[in-house]
Formats: structure tokens, C-alpha cells, sequence
């Protein structure tokens, strides 16, 4: 900035003020008084965290769709006093994992630490109870689990159940009669 009495500051970057003492040409003494603000850029860092095949809109308006893993993005605009400003965004992508594996009747979700709910793929509704890793059906049918992680849910895929007999069942307490 050059002051009224000629004197340049080079690299200001806090507010100064500067008296001058002047004479006008008819020899008259004038004291001039500046005040010189200084208005800072903003360097902004964003944090977003979003379930993966969400989508997101930046700070200048572009949305991205369909995200399935972490992005970052560096906007620059200019304040209301022309200053440059920098805004960085991370989005982090949360990913369920909704596989599952079946061994004798018995469909476990790969997901840990999550919370589940079994669901019979004929009705898309939820089993009773079923809120564990591991399901064990108790008749035949196509089945799948919500999994909810970090705040995000998915489905499996429906996993088919095609053996269930008799003898896999557990039966406690049970009468027939008449005894012959």
C-alpha cells in the first residue's frame, strides 16, 4: 500500500494505521490518518462422510453421483473483498460389506462389528428374532440380511436354502398319541 506521503509497504498482513504530516502548497499544515484493513482469504477444510453409491454436492455446486470410494476436492473462489479463498473437501465413502457364506443350512453375513436383520426374499420382510451374523432357516426358501454399519445399510444378495429336512430340526418336548 502507498501512503499519502509516498511511503510503500510491501507484504501487509495485519491491519496498520499511518499519520502523515503534510504542508498543502499555500503552506498549511494538514495531518492525514489512514487506516489500512487487511481482509484474509479463508482456507477451509470440509470432512463428509457419505454411504457408498450416495452422492454429494461441492461447495461450487457440482454434485458427484453414484460414489464408491473416498474423493477430495480443492475449490477456489474469491471473498466479497477479493481475496482468494480455498475450500477443501474430503468426502470418506462408508462400504457395507453385504456378502455371505453358507455352510450345512447355515448363512453367516461377512460384516463385522454391524448390527443384521434376516429377511425371507419372498416377502422382503423381516424374520422375527433374526438379528444375528449367522442365520440357520428352519424351512426352504431364499434368504437375506440388512446390514447396518456405520451408520450406512445394505442388502445381500438372497441366498437359496434347498435341504432343510426333519432331522436338521430340533424338537423339545414333543407327544405323540395315541401310542399304539
Amino acid at each position: 500500500y502507498t501512503f499519502p506521503n509516498g511511503t510503500t509497504v510491501s507484504n501487509i498482513t495485519s491491519d496498520i494505521t499511518q499519520t502523515d504530516n503534510l504542508t498543502t502548497v499555500n503552506g498549511c499544515d494538514s495531518i492525514i490518518t489512514t487506516n489500512v484493513t487487511v481482509h484474509q482469504g479463508v482456507s477451509e477444510i470440509v470432512d463428509a462422510f457419505i454411504c457408498s453409491g450416495d452422492s454429494y454436492t461441492f461447495p461450487n455446486g457440482t454434485t458427484v453421483t453414484d460414489i464408491t470410494s473416498d474423493i477430495s476436492q480443492v475449490d477456489n473462489f474469491t471473498t466479497v473483498y477479493g481475496c482468494d479463498s480455498t475450500i477443501t473437501t474430503y468426502v470418506t465413502v462408508t462400504t457395507v460389506d453385504v456378502t455371505t457364506s453358507e455352510n450345512n443350512n447355515v448363512i453367516t453375513a461377512q460384516q463385522a462389528n454391524a448390527t443384521y436383520q434376516w429377511i425371507d426374499c419372498a416377502t422382503n420382510q423381516p424374520i422375527n428374532g433374526e438379528t444375528n451374523i449367522s442365520f440357520a432357516p428352519t424351512l426352504n426358501g431364499d434368504y437375506a440380511v440388512l446390514v447396518t454399519y456405520d451408520g450406512c445399510t445394505d442388502t445381500s444378495a438372497c441366498v437359496p436354502i434347498t435341504t432343510v429336512s426333519l432331522s436338521q430340526l430340533t424338537m423339545n418336548d414333543i407327544s405323540i398319541s395315541p401310542v399304539p
